[in-house]
């Protein structure tokens, strides 16, 4: 009998002390930081009045309850204005036209932790005439090409619109928009020795708003390269050359070789700077060490800066 009560005894503490086993406690984890906003940070032309501020929260512990709280304003940091809130949007009203409001996410969980947004920030609508861009310039890159750089002075419009009149005596029209936050335009497919005059000025679509017109800039496009042969059709032996007339739009350094018509190189006949304007040279069928070259078909190859080009010329004895 008093065997079976030691036992019983025996198993009943290693029960209890099977009882008394601590677990060990999870870490919790902090609730994710808020992301995704609604309105976007930094996007312009927001409702006045009233809306619905919106994020994307939650925690990673899937049992952890969360709430937030909610700094708005016009500073930054902006203010609390309530805590506590059970869901990720909240409507804020009392928006006042072209106004910048700043505003933060604070997450809490039911643990006692807290993960702290961004601070976003949105505009309204405003009621006014977008900033006039400012500094415009013209600069003329190419004989059929010049190119536009302005300033933007504007943070809310939807496009600028570009115009253009050619010549003293024109009259302005528009030429093109483009978008939000652009300050550089290249006009293309214009004419020679051309003067053309530009103006920009900004609009808002969401207020019907335009701005003044900027500055204007004008340029004149420079002479169209030109590259041909005269006479291409020699007899060196007789004394006969083929006449390399050309036309430069700048001042630029400029490359006139000969080839045969597979590509091997014959002669150098110009490799230097040269003004713009009309120029001459010829070939008198000979090759780099002064010997007249075989007939055929051969290549002049011209380079101008950005312009090259190939020409034929014929060698007959």
């Amino acid at each position: 009998m008093k065997l079976k009560t030691k036992i019983f005894l025996i198993n009943n503490l290693t029960l209890m002390s099977l009882l008394f086993i601590v677990l060990p406690t999870l870490a919790n984890n902090p609730p994710n930081k808020p992301s995704n906003p609604f309105p976007a940070n930094g996007a312009t032309n927001q409702t006045v009045g009233s809306i619905t501020l919106s994020w994307v929260g939650g925690d990673p512990d899937a049992t952890d309850t969360v709430t937030y709280d909610i700094y708005f304003g016009t500073s930054t940091p902006p203010p609390n204005i309530y805590s506590g809130q059970g869901t990720t949007t909240y409507g804020v009203s009392q928006l006042v036209a072209g106004t910048w409001y700043y505003w933060q996410i604070v997450a809490k969980d039911n643990q006692g932790s807290s993960t702290n947004g961004s601070i976003w920030r949105f505009k309204t609508i405003s009621n006014q005439s977008p900033g006039t861009p400012t500094n415009l310039s013209a600069t003329a890159v190419a004989w059929d090409k010049i190119n536009l750089l302005w300033k933007d002075n504007s943070d809310d419009e939807t496009e600028f619109r570009i115009e253009r009149k050619t010549g003293i005596n024109g009259n302005y029209g528009t030429i093109t928009t483009v978008g939000t936050n652009t300050t550089s335009y290249q006009d293309k497919g214009l004419n020679q020795t051309t003067t053309y005059s530009y103006r920009v000025r900004v609009y808002n679509s969401y207020n019907g708003k335009v701005s003044s017109y900027s500055n204007e800039a004008s340029a004149t496009t420079p002479l169209k390269p030109f590259f041909e042969l005269y006479d291409n059709l020699f007899n060196p032996r007789k004394g006969e050359e083929v006449i390399i007339k050309y036309t430069l739009s700048r001042d630029t350094f400029v490359t006139i070789k000969i080839y045969t018509l597979y590509g091997e190189f014959i002669n150098t006949l110009l490799s230097k700077g040269q003004s713009a304007g009309h120029h001459q040279i010829t070939w008198s069928g000979k090759d780099e060490n002064g010997n007249v070259v075989a007939s055929g078909i051969y290549l002049v190859y011209f380079n101008a800066g950005d312009f090259e080009e190939i020409k034929k010329t014929a060698v007959i004895k």
